[in-house]
């Protein structure tokens, strides 16, 4: 099984797995406001993408930059609320940092996953887990030989904001069906957007872009193919994009994120996530709440957030999300009806039934999600 994907198996039970591609380390790591105003919120300007090669000297409040690196040190400012460090190569072989020392002279790794290996992209997000911070000052790293360029994505804040930041992300749907309109699509967007919001995460959808190239409507679900590469171009800066198309390996897989993160701030070929349309459907109707939870919960991936409980027991980096013990399955796993008491309804469960509804996320999760770097910052209109 490949990586960040959610599979279907039979009686309509469907699995959300973090696809493992063969050159990730792992799918998965064990655990060890103010005053309220009636003013609505705003999202400041969009990313901009900067190909300097230094933090500027002076940056504006609420905005991320996307920078081009060139030796293994680099300065987060003041304020900083987030930070993905990324290294690209050839996909044959390993790219990515392999280590992180913090300005303290501490090197980073309680909980913080280095996702990367063979595949030509490799990256790890400072805050992954609450207790690591995008602390000021200089910060070293370490990757591995053959990545060819790297990138820093900054998220950067204000004195004023709150701990975690009211926060709202841009996503940017595609579809590329020969069977479905961009109209049929809007429940599933709708929920997906319910799910967030319910757990204190705004979500702006920009409108569906429809792709009428009829070479998309199958897709191979490996982000360094070429078609799929092609695809992906459509992606945008500064946004989450959200690729629907008609069928992912034969109807198997339900979707897929391109990393544990992907790459956020610019478009890429590692910027976006693959949700199949026909594997959520009986015929010609569509089960909105799932293809919804499915969009939802690869997202969640590619911003950083593991499986709460994997079917052999591993566990995500979070302390304060429940986890699934094996004793609780019938035989060498669990599944989401074993997990009712625990994790079962979380959203990053590894496996999704349709008779189960998966919509919660801890406030570690949250965290997360609010401090990404893709995230907008919500400041107060006068």
């Amino acid at each position: 099984m490949d990586m960040f994907s959610k599979t279907q198996r039979p009686l309509g039970v469907f699995l959300f797995l973090v696809l493992c591609l063969i050159w990730l380390q792992g799918c998965g790591a064990t655990s060890d406001s103010g005053g309220s105003t009636s003013s609505a919120p705003t999202i400041p300007p969009e990313t901009t993408v900067d190909t300097t090669l230094q933090v500027p000297s002076t940056l504006q409040p609420h905005q991320t930059i996307v920078l081009a690196l060139t030796q293994n040190t680099f300065e987060v400012p003041e304020n900083t609320i987030s930070f993905l460090l990324s290294g690209f190569g050839d996909e044959s072989e390993a790219a990515g940092p392999s280590a992180l020392v913090a300005p303290d002279g501490n090197q980073v790794q309680e909980g913080v996953f280095f996702y990367g290996g063979l595949g030509g992209y490799g990256n790890v997000l400072i805050p992954s887990v609450p207790h690591i911070s995008a602390t000021a000052g200089t910060w070293t790293f370490a990757q591995y030989e053959t990545t060819q360029s790297t990138q820093l994505t900054l998220r950067i804040g204000s004195e004023t904001d709150a701990i975690p930041p009211p926060s709202t992300i841009t996503v940017q749907p595609f579809v590329a069906s020969g069977e479905y309109s961009a109209t049929d699509l809007e429940p599933t967007l709708e929920r997906m957007k319910e799910i967030y919001e319910k757990n204190n995460i705004a979500i702006q959808l920009d409108p569906t872009i429809e792709i009428e190239d009829e070479r998309f409507y199958q897709t191979i679900p490996v982000f360094t193919q070429p078609l799929t590469r092609e695809l992906l171009s459509h992606g945008k800066d500064g946004v989450a994009n959200l690729f629907f198309v008609d069928d992912l390996a034969a109807g198997v897989l339900l979707g897929i994120a391109s990393g544990l993160p992907g790459e956020m701030g610019s478009a890429g070929d590692f910027n976006g996530v693959l949700v199949s349309i026909v594997a959520h459907a009986s015929g010609n109707v569509l089960n909105t709440q799932l293809l919804g939870e499915t969009a939802a919960h690869e997202i969640g991936h590619w911003m950083g957030l593991f499986h709460t409980s994997n079917f052999n027991g591993n566990y995500d980096p979070l302390s304060d999300t429940l986890e699934c013990p094996l004793s609780q399955g019938s035989g060498q796993g669990v599944y989401a009806s074993d997990c009712i008491d625990f994790d079962g309804r979380n959203l990053m469960f590894w496996e999704g039934d349709p008779a189960i509804e998966q919509s919660t996320l801890s406030a570690d999760q949250q965290y997360i999600l609010l401090h990404s770097p893709i995230a907008k910052t919500q400041t107060t209109s006068e």
